[in-house]
């Protein structure tokens, strides 16, 4: 059985959803957004969060803010820290 798939990349509050729902009514297709992720982690014997997460891409401005609170040395700190002669790191000084 052959199968005709259309899939839709949007962006939060883009309304790719609607859009999916009016392409899929006028072609005749059947809608499907999350029961395909449903089905993968029931496949995979995996919980639908993990497919989830596997499936999505974050957006472009959460990606750098990411990367820059990952990355000590993209706000310039070196990672090595000298503490005082008199401090003690187990308690913090």
């Amino acid at each position: 059985m052959a199968s005709r798939v259309i899939c839709i990349s949007r962006s939060l509050g883009a309304g790719g959803e609607e859009v999916g729902r009016m392409v899929a009514k006028k072609l005749g297709f059947h809608y499907t957004d999350r029961e395909i992720i449903f089905s993968a982690a029931e496949k995979a014997g995996v919980l639908p969060v993990f497919a989830t997460k596997a499936e999505h891409t974050s957006g472009l401005i959460t990606r750098i803010l990411e990367s820059v609170g990952h990355t000590p040395d993209a706000v310039g700190w070196s990672g090595s820290v000298e503490l005082p002669s008199h401090a003690s790191p187990a308690y913090g000084g």
